[in-house]
């Protein structure tokens, strides 16, 4: 998790497969942590099976 100057505003990563935290787990780690708003954005970094 990477906090801004913000303590409102905080953002973390999740991941498709094979790799944790998931992006539900994610997602959860956000609103257990108080966040009443989440922006996904999904970045690609590699080709991999699920991106065909």
């Amino acid at each position: 998790m990477v906090l801004y100057p913000e303590p409102e505003v905080f953002q973390t990563y999740g991941f498709i497969e094979l790799s944790s935290p998931t992006i539900a787990e994610a997602m959860n780690h956000c609103v257990q942590n108080g966040a009443t708003e989440i922006t996904v954005v999904p970045v690609l970094l590699l080709t991999a099976g699920h991106a065909s």
